[in-house]
């Protein structure tokens, strides 16, 4: 490489934005098979009920042959009889039943890291074809209720991948006097009530079909569900279905600790002297004293814990079970803290309708610190991060038990700068021989460090290594590398910082008017929405914030360059410039995600179509065409 100057020209390149996908909801001829079903629930004083299910399900299309030629009907061992009537396929005017050796009946451990599915019975459908009908008709008598004297149901019509759904009744039969609440669109849902013989009947009727099904829509996003929906429940008050449950807990946790569990929560308290460190090292201890395991042996129908000693003893728990151990090792070490169910998820869930236990998937540890401010914990995870809220719990309705005072309170939201992510990357071309020299620092903050946490307990250093060469590489061969000292042994959650220097030999992007490199488009997802073609809101992730800067060194601009640009919304923020300083080119970013997504009528919005103006006007890709200066080296 010379030592004369060469020069650089800056080419603004417009970003292909691709064509707006032309979404719609499907039309009831386009789903992959049609239902209709009677239900009838009897309902009893103690909350108990028995449900008889009389269902057809048509199919109509090869996916559905696929997808409901074997079906599935869940229950809880623990708390439920199961009893299948009918299992038989029709097809015209014959009638096959299912051999009894086409029909399983499982346990099943749970599937994410919350309550349980407990049992799944499968049933395997013979000859089924497109125009078949697969009749089924099962009982399930519920003899163990979670919340004694309370009975609550959400019924759903025509939407969560289920068949579209033609006029169908279902009937409650209850000693119990019920409230119903209908969602969704109007004109589906027919509500009627009477008495007979001690009982209150309600009756609820789809009066046309339903189908609410995106076609050809990415990134869906809904406040609610889409469908008509309805929510029946007895309750009369959050307090009351709190009250209920408190005691099954309250009496666990007025027992003495046994050990492991004491042990743990005296050695956290004597090595630390504030709440979070303490909470911290005894989930983590915690962590890894009792393995997370899907309990199907359920506590009244899957809503209490087991007893602390059979957790201390197994050595295996799942959310409820770490919950109450966490709480019953804070109150050991003075604090107060208590039960909260909450619903997990990555997006927030549908709004709350009646009181119920229903609605909460997730059993997580309200708890206050030294001065009385509250935190919540979910002691479930790998990780140990009292500090912060996690995503999946965060900015939701939570029901705390504190007996005749249990409440609903509000998780706080989880902030962009509790999720943070700053990456500076420094880069030096050799043209002539393709070998690009980086150094990256790379730090994360909050929750964006959970997900490496602990990950030398997980997997060895030397795989660590790997995967951080690979990512700086990006699919180019790697040459050489040097990757500072880090520790990730720990499972509680602590700012880290990742260095590296890494040589590759790199494919150097060319255009007409010489070597350079891309800068990409920011925020290029919100121009793709078209709402003349939109049927849901736009799911954007967790509110994160990132900033990136990125320096090629040795480097000259000639023209124009683009303005600093910054865009702003109530649901994404982003800034960016691209200038030269001391010989290099420095291209700066930050994107702020405020939201885990936008509804629909704000999509529909002018202030979000204003938002879409400006981040086509200043967010675009450009192609930086350069040649080297002179300058020093990079250091190795």
């Amino acid at each position: 490489m010379g030592h004369h100057t060469s020069w650089l020209l800056l080419v603004a390149v417009s970003a292909l934005i691709p064509q707006p996908a032309f979404a719609r909801w499907q039309k009831v001829e386009e789903a992959r098979a049609l239902t209709w079903s009677n239900v009838t629930t009897t309902i009893e004083l103690d909350g108990t009920y028995t449900e008889t299910v009389d269902s057809v399900i048509e199919i109509k299309s090869a996916e559905g042959r696929d997808y409901f030629g074997s079906g599935r009907v869940y229950y809880n061992s623990s708390a439920d009889t199961f009893t299948l009537g009918v299992a038989e396929v029709i097809n015209g005017n014959k009638v096959t039943k299912v051999p009894a050796s086409s029909i399983d009946d499982k346990a099943q451990i749970s599937s994410d890291v919350g309550y349980d599915e407990t049992h799944t019975v499968r049933i395997a459908y013979p000859d089924v074809q497109i125009g078949s009908r697969l009749h089924e008709k099962h009982t399930i008598k519920t003899h163990t209720v979670p919340v004694k004297g309370e009975f609550s149901q959400r019924m759903l019509f025509g939407c969560g991948s289920k068949p579209a759904m033609v006029p169908t009744s279902a009937t409650f039969r209850s000693k119990l006097p019920l409230v119903t609440r209908m969602f969704g669109p109007s004109g589906y849902l027919d509500v009627a009530t009477s008495e007979d013989d001690g009982y209150h009947v309600t009756t609820v009727t789809l009066k046309k079909v339903a189908y609410f099904e995106p076609f050809n829509e990415s990134s869906t996003y809904f406040t609610d569900q889409p469908c008509p929906h309805l929510v029946i429940s007895s309750g009369r008050s959050w307090a009351e279905i709190g009250e209920k449950v408190s005691p099954d807990y309250d009496r666990e946790l007025a027992k003495p600790m046994p050990e492991p569990l004491a042990s743990l929560a005296v050695k956290a308290k004597a090595q630390s002297k504030s709440f979070i460190d303490r909470a911290n090292a005894y989930t983590a201890a915690l962590a890894d004293a009792v393995r997370y395991h899907g309990d199907w042996r359920t506590v009244r129908g899957g809503i209490v814990a087991r007893p602390l000693a059979d957790i201390a003893s197994t050595k295996f728990g799942d959310c409820k079970d770490f919950s109450l151990a966490t709480a019953a090792g804070l109150r050991m070490m003075g604090y107060k803290a208590n039960i909260a169910f909450v619903t997990r998820g990555q997006s927030l869930p549908n709004p709350l309708a009646l009181p119920s236990s229903d609605p909460f998937n997730h059993a997580i540890v309200r708890a206050e610190d030294e001065s009385g401010k509250a935190w919540f914990i979910d002691p479930t995870n790998f990780a140990s991060r009292a500090q912060g809220i996690r995503p999946d719990i965060a900015g939701r309705p939570t029901l705390v038990l504190v007996g005749k005072n249990s409440r609903l309170e509000e998780t706080p939201p989880l902030l962009p700068i509790d999720n943070h992510t700053l990456l500076e990357s420094r880069r030096e071309v050799d043209i002539e021989s393709g070998i690009m020299t980086t150094h990256d620092i790379a730090q994360v903050f909050g929750s964006a460090a959970e997900s490496v946490t602990g990950l030398e307990l997980r997997i060895t250093k030397e795989q660590i290594d790997e995967l951080i060469l690979r990512g700086v590489a990006n699919d180019n061969e790697v040459l050489s590398g040097r990757i500072a000292p880090y520790d990730l042994k720990s499972r509680i959650v602590r700012d880290i910082t990742f260095e590296d220097t890494v040589q590759t030999k790199t494919e150097i992007p060319l255009s007409t008017a010489g070597v350079g490199f891309k800068v990409n488009a920011v925020g290029e997802n919100f121009l793709k929405i078209d709402m003349g073609h939109r049927v849901s809101g736009l799911a954007i992730g967790s509110p994160e914030l990132v900033n990136k800067k990125l320096v090629f060194l040795n480097a000259e601009v000639v023209g124009d360059l683009p303005a600093p640009c910054s865009v702003d919304s109530p649901w994404f923020s982003a800034t960016r410039s691209i200038e030269e300083s001391d010989g290099a080119i420095v291209v700066k970013e930050r994107q702020e995600t405020k939201a885990y997504g936008i509804p629909l009528e704000q999509l529909a919005s002018a202030a979000f179509k204003d938002f879409q103006t400006t981040v086509k006007g200043c967010l675009g890709s450009y192609m930086v065409i350069y040649k080297k200066t002179a300058g020093e080296p990079l250091a190795h």
